[in-house]
C-alpha cells in the first residue's frame, strides 16, 4: 500500500512539474506543497500530544477539537463561500465580500454559547470541565471565521495568501503547542495552544481582508442592475 501510494504521488508531482510552466501548474504545485505542510504540520502536533498526554489525555483533547469543528463547519453557512462566487459577477463587492465572512463570526457565536450550555449540562456524560468546554466552545466563532476568510482570499484574487495561511496554520499549531508543553503538559494547556492558534490565523486573515476589501458591510444587493449583469442579489 505504502509502495501504491508512493508511486501515485510520484506521477501526480511529476505531471504537476510538467505543467509548471504555465500559471495553473504552478498554482496547482504551489496549493499541493501547502497541503502537505499541512498534513505534516497536523501529524507533528498529534505525535507531539500523544507523546507528553498518553493516549488518555489525546483522547480527551480530540474529543474537545472534534466537537468543536463537528459545530464550527457548518456555523459559517458558507457566506464566505458563497460572496466569492457571486463577487466576479457583480452581485457583491469586495467590502460586502468582507461583510459576508463577517456574518460567520454571529453565527459560530451563537452556536458556540448554545454547545457551552449543553455540555455544562450534561457534564456527568463527558469528562471534559468547564474551563476546557469553554476552550473548545469560544474557538468555534474563530473556526467559522478563518474557513470563510481563508476562501474569501481566493475570490479577491488572493490565492498566494490563501496557500500561505493553509500551509502555516498547523505549524503554527505545533510550534505553540511545543511552547506550551515546555511550561506544562495537559490537555488544558493544549486547548489552550488550540484556541490561540485559531486566534492568530483569523486576525491574520482579517488583517488580510481589511487590506484589501476595506470596512466590512453586510452585502445588500448588486452594485448595478442593468441588463449585462442581471438582478441584484436581493432581488
Amino acid at each position: 500500500v505504502l509502495g501504491g501510494l508512493a508511486y501515485e504521488l510520484r506521477q501526480l508531482v511529476r505531471r504537476l512539474l510538467a505543467a509548471g510552466e504555465g500559471r495553473l501548474g504552478r498554482d496547482a504545485t504551489a496549493t499541493f506543497g501547502a497541503l502537505m505542510l499541512t498534513i505534516l504540520g497536523g501529524v507533528g502536533a498529534g505525535v507531539v500530544i500523544a507523546r507528553y498526554l498518553g493516549p488518555p489525555g489525546r483522547g480527551l483533547f480530540e474529543l474537545g477539537r472534534l466537537i468543536a469543528v463537528l459545530v464550527a463547519v457548518p456555523a459559517g453557512l458558507g457566506l464566505g463561500r458563497a460572496a466569492t462566487f457571486l463577487r466576479p459577477r457583480g452581485h457583491v463587492t469586495d467590502s460586502g465580500l468582507y461583510g459576508a465572512v463577517i456574518g460567520a463570526v454571529a453565527s459560530g457565536t451563537l452556536l458556540g454559547g448554545g454547545l457551552t450550555a449543553m455540555l455544562l449540562a450534561t457534564r456527568g456524560w463527558h469528562p471534559l470541565d468547564g474551563l476546557e468546554i469553554a476552550l473548545a466552545a469560544g474557538s468555534i466563532p474563530l473556526i467559522s471565521f478563518f474557513q470563510q476568510g481563508q476562501s474569501a482570499l481566493q475570490g479577491i484574487g488572493q490565492a498566494a495568501w490563501f496557500r500561505r495561511t493553509l500551509a502555516a496554520r498547523e505549524t503554527l499549531f505545533l510550534v505553540l503547542l511545543l511552547v506550551a508543553f515546555s511550561f506544562e503538559a495537559s490537555v488544558l494547556v493544549a486547548l489552550v495552544a488550540w484556541w490561540a492558534h485559531w486566534l492568530v490565523s483569523g486576525s491574520f486573515v482579517a488583517f488580510l481582508l481589511a487590506r484589501h476589501c476595506g470596512r466590512p458591510r453586510f452585502p445588500a444587493g448588486a452594485p448595478s442592475c442593468d441588463s449585462r449583469n442581471g438582478p441584484g442579489l436581493m432581488s
